[in-house]
């Protein structure tokens, strides 16, 4: 009587075939430079959601390397992308700065690609932070009555800065990461095969599966170098 769902589930039927994803899984351990308490917590943070789906995860995703070509948005963008369908969104600084914010509405899944210019830096901390952490959204749209919706967007935010926006030293909201090296050429080939040859799906059903333990939507990140 009070609530409308307009969530019609996502896209991709899961196949079990881990052969067809293993470049993919390599792919979130390259990020994490190895770390293996990194690769599992972001392991964790990706299947989460899927596995308890609307889950709206306080934490969130960092990854800012002025190494070029390491798979940032390759993983986060292009692969977890087709797993979200139209429940996902690449978002750049016009819409993160925008007064319309109709983009969020039904969305699951966000990847912030650079959004924060060097002048703006401190004035979108706030924004970001109630993205991250806010239980409710307003939505504006052009000659439209602004209204509310549950926040379920789960956020990852790449750069090539140094330094993407202030971040505490103490925050533990985020897992931040900083990729080392540039994904070699084999294994981008394997990449291009695995995304024609159903990796996604295969990726897909892996994360269904993988083991959650005592993790949830408050599980804090792995202290890191970055």
């Amino acid at each position: 009587e009070v609530y409308i769902n307009t969530f019609e589930g996502l896209p991709l039927v899961p196949v079990n075939d881990p052969s067809k994803c293993r470049t993919f899984k390599s792919i979130i351990r390259f990020l994490c430079n190895g770390d293996e308490a990194a690769t599992d917590w972001l392991t964790k943070w990706l299947a989460y959601p899927l596995q308890h789906v609307g889950a709206k995860m306080d934490t969130a995703v960092l990854f800012h390397s002025t190494m070029e070509g390491s798979g940032k948005s390759l993983l986060f963008s292009d692969i977890m992308g087709q797993i979200y369908g139209d429940c996902g969104a690449t978002v750049g600084q016009a819409q993160l700065e925008s007064n319309w914010t109709v983009w969020q509405s039904n969305k699951l899944y966000g990847v912030f690609e650079e959004v924060v210019s060097r002048d703006q830096r401190y004035n979108q901390v706030g924004k970001i932070k109630h993205m991250v952490t806010g239980k409710t959204v307003r939505m504006e749209s052009k000659f439209v009555n602004g209204w509310e919706e549950a926040n379920h967007m789960n956020a990852v935010f790449l750069s090539n800065e140094i330094m993407p926006w202030p971040i505490g030293e103490n925050d533990r909201r985020m897992l931040v990461m900083w990729p080392k090296d540039t994904l070699p050429e084999p294994e981008q080939k394997k990449v291009k095969h695995e995304l024609a040859n159903g990796g996604v799906e295969a990726l897909y059903d892996y994360l269904l599966g993988y083991p959650l333990g005592d993790f949830d939507e408050r599980t804090k990140p792995p202290d890191t170098e970055a």
